[in-house]
């Protein structure tokens, strides 16, 4: 990982509600949570979880899976 990734990577774990979310999937481990799930625990307006979701994905701190 180069230096500048490292920095977005740590500038995007500084905001509060991305580090809630990755907290909790770190805490449910492998079996994952559906998006419905983490934004009801994290309780954050649609537009700012999706922003922090599609943020922590671009990154590679967290991956998505369609299911169904």
């Amino acid at each position: 990982m180069n230096v500048n990734t490292l920095a977005k990577c740590l500038s995007q774990l500084g905001n509060i509600n991305s580090l809630k979310i990755v907290k909790l999937l770190y805490k449910v481990g492998v079996r994952g949570l559906t998006i419905v799930e983490i934004q009801n625990s994290i309780k954050t307006p649609p537009s700012t979880f999706l922003h922090n979701m599609d943020n922590l994905c671009r990154l590679k701190l967290i991956t998505r899976k369609r299911r169904g």
